[in-house]
């Protein structure tokens, strides 16, 4: 009887292990689509309203869907709080400090580009580079989701396999 309770128990922790590794991979894609959502709000704000980077930032802050929304705050908070710095160096401490979107350093560099131009060029420039980050985010959500369904189907097999192995031994 203690056993089977024991070999449950242990079941038990390796599914729970198995759906908190699947959930962390769910919320990096639920990441990178509302970073890709945002940056599409960001250039239809520019390009149909020509509004000030502030301005911009300031309602991204306010709408701009989770977690890409804590990233803006943080951008804007930057912003009103700078003494002479750069938008580029606020930008990049914003987009370094944003944990929650689980970004890599490609996925990072694509968006420290948006600090690199916003504000400095053209409406037609901005908007072709919005554009392309945009393209390159649909692109990095598409990997996203594909290292996610092989990931699940692997931490499936491993947190199974691995409570398996303990049950038969201790049984």
């Amino acid at each position: 009887m203690l056993k089977t309770i024991g070999a449950v128990l242990i079941i038990s922790a390796g599914i729970i292990n198995g759906i908190k590794s699947a959930n962390k991979l769910k919320n990096r894609v639920k990441g990178l689509r509302s970073i890709m959502l945002s940056v599409g709000r960001m250039r239809a704000e520019l390009v149909s309203r020509l509004s000030s980077v502030t301005d911009i930032l300031k309602s991204l802050s306010e709408r701009a869907p989770m977690p890409a929304k804590k990233l803006y705050e943080r951008a804007y908070s930057g912003l009103k709080q700078s003494e002479g710095e750069s938008f580029y160096s606020i930008w990049r401490a914003a987009v370094d400090d944003s944990d929650e979107l689980m970004l890599n350093s490609d996925e990072k560099t694509v968006l420290y580009e948006v600090g690199a131009c916003l504000g400095k060029y053209d409406v037609k420039s901005q908007d072709e580079l919005l554009n392309g980050i945009i393209l390159r985010f649909s692109g990095l959500e598409g990997e996203a989701e594909d290292e996610l369904k092989s990931e699940l189907r692997l931490q499936a097999g491993l947190s199974v396999i691995s409570c398996i192995f303990v049950v038969i031994i201790l049984l």
